[in-house]
């Protein structure tokens, strides 16, 4: 991963030249930010550890301005706990850096990296308010999602990021149901990498590559985008592969299904495509 970043420490910045993050599919903003309420004092009910924090977490709000109205990668930070490293967006620039966790859920962020790609004026100033962050608490909405608030040495709110709702469909899958008809041909396979924002498999003739976005505001929102395949001759018979890549261009939500399948779904509700579950070993 190679761009210019700039290490955020309290009294100085650096650029060095560096790497952009995998996760980096860079977001654009489709409506202005708006204002929530100014954020509250309450003091942490449960008492979570660092093991709480892993995984990938879509910001929802930074100080007192809610983000909607992305219409690419959507503004994230995904904690690797094993490596006490973080990786980030803020839907412009890429960040990534070390942090530390410890007893009355302090919480710290330290080396930042970001690069320095020319944004938008209105772009939030997600690396400026994780430098704040001296601890943090989660709590889960009305809708079942975890709430991850980071907080500043007053205990005030700076930040609110919610966990990803579409974990499940992290994965190896075999396609057996495209717009209703059934897929005879065992090679018709998607892998799904949620933490990285990207799809790849193969259509029964050709590999696929793609991105995923997701709206954090719609429950298990998932897109898929810049789909692209290599360019084999298919034999003749049953062919897929067009099918297959117009139901994913489609897709805008995923939900569970019986025996640990899942179902790719249109914006009316309707099951575009249907999975069973694979081991990467078989794909």
């Amino acid at each position: 991963m190679t761009s210019r970043l700039v290490f955020i420490a309290a009294s100085a910045a650096l650029t060095l030249s560096g790497c952009s993050s995998a996760n980096s599919a860079m977001g654009k903003k489709k409506a202005e930010n708006t204002p929530v309420e100014t954020a509250e004092k309450t003091a942490p009910v449960v008492n979570h550890t660092e093991k709480d924090l892993a995984g990938h977490w879509y910001i929802s709000s930074v100080g007192n301005v809610k983000l909607h109205g992305y219409e690419d990668e959507w503004p994230f930070i995904q904690f690797e706990s094993a490596e006490h490293r973080f990786y980030g967006s803020d839907g412009c620039n890429v960040m990534n850096g070390g942090y530390t966790a410890g007893a009355g859920q302090k919480l710290s962020f330290g080396n930042v990296a970001m690069t320095m790609r020319m944004c938008p004026g209105d772009t939030v100033p997600i690396g400026r308010t994780i430098s704040e962050t001296a601890s943090f608490s989660i709590t889960v909405n009305q809708a079942g999602t975890q709430v991850l608030s980071l907080r500043n040495a007053a205990n005030n709110t700076i930040m609110t990021l919610e966990k990803s709702d579409i974990e499940f469909l992290n994965g190896a899958w075999q396609v057996v149901e495209i717009d209703g008809r059934k897929v005879t041909n065992p090679d018709v396979k998607l892998v799904i990498d949620v933490p990285e924002g990207r799809v790849h498999g193969n259509t029964g003739c050709n590999l696929l590559n793609g991105a995923i976005t997701r709206d954090p505001m719609v429950v298990s929102s998932v897109q898929f985008s810049s789909l692209a395949t290599t360019r084999m001759m298919c034999p003749p018979g049953e062919n897929y592969e067009s099918a297959l890549l117009i139901s994913l261009e489609e897709v805008y939500s995923g939900r569970r299904a019986d025996n640990k399948g899942a179902e790719l779904l249109s914006n009316s509700g309707k099951t575009l495509i249907k999975l069973t579950p694979l081991s990467r070993a078989d794909f």
